[in-house]
Protein backbone atom coordinates (compact mmCIF):
# COMPACT_ATOMS: atom_id res chain seq x y z
CA UNK A 1 0.00 0.00 0.00
CA UNK A 2 1.55 3.62 -0.85
CA UNK A 3 1.81 6.83 1.06
CA UNK A 4 2.59 10.26 0.71
CA UNK A 5 6.49 8.48 1.85
CA UNK A 6 6.43 6.71 -1.10
CA UNK A 7 8.44 7.99 -4.01
CA UNK A 8 7.20 7.34 -7.33
CA UNK A 9 9.66 7.96 -10.74
CA UNK A 10 8.17 7.68 -13.95
CA UNK A 11 10.91 7.94 -17.44
CA UNK A 12 10.82 8.06 -20.69
CA UNK A 13 13.81 7.58 -22.68
CA UNK A 14 16.71 5.11 -23.60
CA UNK A 15 18.73 3.28 -21.15
CA UNK A 16 16.39 1.68 -18.18
CA UNK A 17 14.48 -1.72 -18.83
CA UNK A 18 11.28 -0.26 -21.03
CA UNK A 19 11.34 3.19 -23.01
CA UNK A 20 8.10 3.99 -20.26
CA UNK A 21 9.26 2.66 -16.65
CA UNK A 22 8.20 3.61 -13.21
CA UNK A 23 9.81 2.88 -9.84
CA UNK A 24 8.47 3.07 -6.64
CA UNK A 25 10.64 3.72 -3.64
CA UNK A 26 8.31 2.86 -0.46
CA UNK A 27 9.50 4.47 2.97
CA UNK A 28 11.75 1.05 4.13
CA UNK A 29 13.86 1.41 1.45
CA UNK A 30 12.54 -1.61 -1.24
CA UNK A 31 11.83 -0.51 -4.80
CA UNK A 32 10.09 -1.62 -7.33
CA UNK A 33 10.13 -1.37 -10.95
CA UNK A 34 7.55 -1.75 -13.75
CA UNK A 35 6.90 -1.01 -16.80
CA UNK A 36 4.49 2.00 -17.63
CA UNK A 37 2.83 4.77 -15.83
CA UNK A 38 2.02 4.92 -12.19
CA UNK A 39 -0.97 7.84 -10.53
CA UNK A 40 1.41 10.04 -8.41
CA UNK A 41 1.13 13.60 -7.00
CA UNK A 42 3.38 15.21 -9.26
CA UNK A 43 6.82 17.45 -7.54
CA UNK A 44 9.19 18.03 -10.20
CA UNK A 45 9.94 17.44 -13.77
CA UNK A 46 13.28 16.13 -14.86
CA UNK A 47 16.18 15.83 -17.95
CA UNK A 48 18.74 12.72 -16.87
CA UNK A 49 21.55 11.90 -18.62
CA UNK A 50 23.69 9.61 -17.41
CA UNK A 51 27.51 8.67 -18.55
CA UNK A 52 29.75 6.27 -17.28
CA UNK A 53 29.71 7.31 -13.52
CA UNK A 54 28.19 10.79 -13.68
CA UNK A 55 24.82 12.11 -14.13
CA UNK A 56 23.96 14.92 -14.92
CA UNK A 57 20.62 16.41 -13.74
CA UNK A 58 18.48 20.09 -15.21
CA UNK A 59 15.14 20.01 -13.08
CA UNK A 60 12.06 22.28 -12.01
CA UNK A 61 12.93 21.20 -8.16
CA UNK A 62 16.87 21.11 -7.80
CA UNK A 63 17.73 22.77 -11.46
CA UNK A 64 21.02 21.41 -11.94
CA UNK A 65 22.68 19.07 -10.12
CA UNK A 66 25.58 16.28 -10.87
CA UNK A 67 25.92 13.04 -9.43
CA UNK A 68 28.14 10.55 -9.25
CA UNK A 69 27.25 6.92 -9.37
CA UNK A 70 29.14 3.55 -8.15
CA UNK A 71 28.73 1.45 -11.14
CA UNK A 72 28.92 2.80 -14.72
CA UNK A 73 25.70 3.20 -17.31
CA UNK A 74 24.05 5.24 -20.38
CA UNK A 75 20.96 6.89 -20.02
CA UNK A 76 18.97 9.93 -21.85
CA UNK A 77 15.46 9.87 -20.00
CA UNK A 78 12.60 12.74 -19.21
CA UNK A 79 11.05 11.98 -15.98
CA UNK A 80 8.46 12.79 -13.55
CA UNK A 81 9.07 12.24 -9.76
CA UNK A 82 6.00 12.42 -7.26
CA UNK A 83 4.58 10.49 -4.45
CA UNK A 84 2.05 7.80 -4.02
Amino acid sequence: MQNKDTKVYTEIGIGNPTLINTEIEYPDGTEIRKPGFQKMKIIDLYFRVWLDRKVYIISTKDVFKIQKKPRTDFKILIGIQGIG
